[in-house]
């Protein structure tokens, strides 16, 4: 089951990030749109550069105050949710292009079988061809001391042997061609792109 459909807070909601149902801080509080703003400026900052400070300075208010709302509407439990949010669809977008890269390269693997199984077909083909023909080669006619015509033929190994390399190399690139044939994956090597983000209490500052 994919993290976007477990809810770390079930108490907060699918998205506890959002701003709060009425009386669902602590104590019974409502948060008030003020608070939900400076909120949002918190969960939303780098997880290395948030600070309680930093908020108060960026709305403009006391750092008591933002203190307050920290711990009243719970700050750092809803900003861990939206950091294991962010890296789950991280996550599913690293697999996404894991799993088009796969697809590429498997076509492109596909392909070459095929094309390897072709030109072996072909030099098995023009192997037997070869093998095939006479095991001599006929030279020119020239007149002998008489002034007939004569034909010279000589053995001619060398065809044979060519055909049968040729014959050989082909069955080896389809037998290649059929060997690589099997599914080829990546999905199982997915890499773990999650960020362990320390989170220290709500009251720390910077």
């Amino acid at each position: 089951m994919s993290d976007h459909n477990i809810a770390i807070h079930p108490d907060l909601g699918p998205d506890p990030w959002l701003r709060l149902a009425p009386r669902q801080g602590r104590d019974g509080k409502t948060e008030s749109a003020r608070a939900c703003a400076a909120f949002e400026q918190y969960y939303r900052s780098s997880p290395r550069e948030r600070s309680l400070r930093a908020v108060a300075t960026k709305v403009g208010k006391h750092r008591t105050l933002i203190s307050q709302w920290s711990s009243r509407f719970r700050w750092v439990e809803r900003t861990e949710a939206w950091d294991r949010r962010q890296n789950q669809v991280a996550a599913d977008q690293y697999e996404r292009q894991l799993r088009e890269e796969e697809e590429v390269w498997n076509k492109r693997k596909k392909a070459l079988r095929e094309e390897k199984y072709a030109v072996g077909q072909q030099l098995r083909e023009r192997g037997a061809f070869m093998v095939r023909q006479p095991i001599a080669e006929k030279t020119m006619p020239r007149p002998d001391a008489s002034g007939n015509q004569i034909i010279t033929l000589k053995p001619n190994p060398r065809m044979q042997q060519t055909g049968v390399g040729m014959i050989l190399a082909g069955f080896e690139l389809a037998d290649q061609s059929v060997g690589q044939a099997g599914p080829v994956s990546v999905a199982g090597q997915l890499v773990d792109v999650y960020q362990t983000v320390p989170y220290d209490s709500a009251e720390d500052v910077k």
